[in-house]
């Protein structure tokens, strides 16, 4: 069980990572993240002395400090797939007009490590920094390479609510997923909503504010934004994605262009250029998928599987 004080101090620094240019004096702050203003205070007092934040003078509204600056480059160049990934993202999002963001599995959670592009207006956009549930039906991307008991793990996350039929149909899409080399979704109006409420929710960590995102995230679990098989012609897409391995065959993140408008017809086209991307990441890194009948190593991804049968499919080919 990890500690309060330090999880609280890291939702400061994830809500202000996910609020750039803006300022937030103690009192948004302590609103905006549920603490009460003495327990702010403290945390923000000893971030700020420590320079990972800095206080406006004038105004008292926090941001991100500099001690964060030569953090950030550090950790970047200990993640040399990141700046191709970027540069790839920055492609797709220029070729379709469209949004593209690089995610990663950080244990129960997902985040966004990069994007480019501008979002449209029904994409399920989110900034850098922004951590997301790996619940259903978000993340199959990252159950795709794993054992069924990290499946079974990912789906038992909602609880009873996820029914029977539901489950078997999540155990079909990652099958799809593993199956193809990459993940297609459909747009759900009510996901969409989910995630901007999402974006300015208080607390993603605690046991209430976890319940109340498992009792959402089931209610639109049933819909179909996971398609087993090929969508429609006349879907309308959500994202198309794509994982990129290390060299060690270990999922490393994955590559999502969210082409507002696109249809399911579209996905031919589309899916050959993000797999695309994804080879290219992989190629200057020297990943490769991982091998038929072969687990892959997953510590990068956060998930450690029981030891057991290994997934049947390869994943992506670098073009």
């Amino acid at each position: 069980m990890g500690s309060p004080s330090v999880d609280r101090a890291v939702q400061v620094l994830d809500f202000l990572t996910t609020h750039p240019g803006r300022g937030f004096t103690l009192s948004e702050l302590s609103r905006r993240l549920g603490m009460s203003k003495a327990t702010a205070h403290g945390i923000l007092s000893t971030l700020t002395e420590r320079a990972l934040l800095q206080r406006h003078p004038d105004t008292n509204e926090y941001r991100l400090g500099p001690a964060l600056v030569p953090m950030g480059q550090v950790a970047e160049r200990s993640f040399p797939a990141l700046p191709h990934a970027r540069r790839e993202a920055e492609r797709l999002a220029e070729e379709y007009d469209a949004e593209c963001v690089i995610v990663m599995a950080i244990g129960e959670e997902t985040l966004i490590i990069g994007r480019a592009g501008v979002p449209g207006p029904h994409s399920l956009t989110a900034p850098e920094g922004q951590r997301q549930p790996l619940a259903p039906p978000l993340g199959s991307i990252v159950l795709a390479w794993t054992d069924d008991h990290a499946v079974e793990a990912w789906l038992d996350r909602l609880g009873p609510e996820l029914t029977d039929a539901d489950r078997a149909r999540h155990r079909a899409a990652v099958e799809a997923i593993r199956r193809r080399g990459y993940a297609v979704s459909i747009r759900v109006p009510r996901l969409e909503e989910l995630l901007a409420h999402l974006r300015d929710s208080p607390d993603l960590h605690s046991p209430a504010g976890r319940r109340e995102i498992s009792r959402a995230l089931a209610a639109v679990a049933h819909d179909e934004y996971l398609p087993a098989d090929e969508p429609p012609p006349d879907a309308e897409l959500s994202a198309v994605t794509a994982p990129v391995f290390g060299s060690d065959g270990a999922l490393l993140f994955a590559i999502a262009l969210m082409p507002d408008g696109r249809r399911g017809r579209d996905v031919p086209v589309l899916a050959r250029a993000v797999l695309r991307a994804a080879g290219r990441v992989m190629a200057a890194i020297d990943g490769r998928p991982p091998a038929l009948g072969a687990a892959p190593a997953r510590a990068a991804a956060g998930l450690t599987p029981r030891p057991g049968s290994p997934p049947s499919g390869t994943g992506p080919r670098p073009a």
